[in-house]
């Protein structure tokens, strides 16, 4: 079943690779747009940016959280976006707002991703690597793979 469901994977995607290639530049594009945007921000900006965090995390260290109630939150957020880009890509007016909806979402990625490294350093590469990574490997493919069809 397995093996069925990988070979028509392939096919699919053999047959609209120009289409995953320009949703993956896309992608691409949106994390590197993000992770540079830190750059352009200026000192006092990236220093509340970091007040924030900080200030986020400390709130967070004491509490105990529900990781059932984090997991619904995530699933229904991710479903809003899968939603827009889904009926978007069903008329083809809305075939340019897939490709923004995906690069959005990998805008924010990148831009998240860039926050914590600038404002943390290695702590930040780590937290990245650890509280974001795990979740994109899910939810970047699956954006992919909705927004090619």
């Amino acid at each position: 079943m397995f093996k069925k469901i990988y070979s028509s994977l392939i096919e699919h995607i053999r047959s609209h690779v120009g289409v995953y290639i320009s949703i993956c530049a896309a992608v691409i594009i949106g994390i590197c747009a993000g992770a540079i945007t830190i750059n352009g921000l200026s000192t006092s900006q990236q220093s509340e940016l970091g007040d924030y965090i900080n200030g986020f995390l400390n709130i967070f260290s004491d509490q105990n959280i529900n990781n059932t109630d984090v997991l619904i939150i995530s699933l229904k957020d991710n479903f809003k976006i899968f939603i827009l880009i889904f009926i978007s890509g069903m008329t083809i007016i809305g075939i340019p707002f897939v490709y923004f909806f995906v690069g959005l979402y990998s805008y924010v990625t990148g831009f998240t991703i860039g926050v914590f490294i600038k404002i943390m350093g290695l702590k930040g590469i780590l937290f990245s690597f650890i509280a974001i990574l795990p979740s994109e490997l899910f939810i970047l493919p699956a954006n992919i793979l909705l927004a090619a069809n």
